[in-house]
């Protein structure tokens, strides 16, 4: 989960401008919470939503904490993993992918000891960031990451 963490930030970092003034990646918010939790998106309990996460600006990350989750391939449990690094992806910007492949695909993918970024979601990241002038504070300030530059 760190090396696609870290995969992700590079990624994007990579297409900013840095100045003095940079500060470094950050988590603005990693919860587990159940039921209703004040945002509007309340859990159902065990099964279905897992986890919900806001898109830029925001960038929170929220786990059902009814949910039975696990790091490995256990039968009936939740890999947090996978839910984390797709969740993960929301608070970056991403959308859901048509790939069965990619992290960002829509449905919930069981427990792979190779998960790792497709194609497809180091091309939607690098298509987030492409334009960035400013530094970008994850999970805080991505006005960078929303600009719309028509010069192509």
């Amino acid at each position: 989960m760190y090396s696609i963490c870290t995969q992700c930030m590079s990624l994007a970092n990579s297409n900013t401008t840095k100045n003095s003034s940079d500060e470094k990646f950050s988590l603005n918010s990693f919860r587990f919470v159940a039921g209703e939790h004040s945002d509007s998106a309340p859990f159902d309990g065990p099964g279905l939503v897992v986890a919900h996460a806001f898109y830029p600006e925001e960038g929170r990350v929220h786990f059902d904490s009814d949910e039975t989750y696990t790091t490995g391939g256990e039968a009936n449990k939740v890999n947090l993993l996978s839910v984390a690094a797709h969740e993960i992806g929301h608070a970056l910007g991403l959308g859901h992918s048509t790939h069965s492949d990619a992290i960002m695909y829509a449905q919930y993918q069981p427990y792979s000891p190779s998960l790792a970024l497709a194609q497809d979601d180091i091309d939607g990241i690098k298509y987030l960031y492409r334009k960035c002038r400013n530094p970008i504070h994850l999970f805080r300030s991505f006005r960078c990451a929303l600009e719309r530059d028509d010069r192509g």
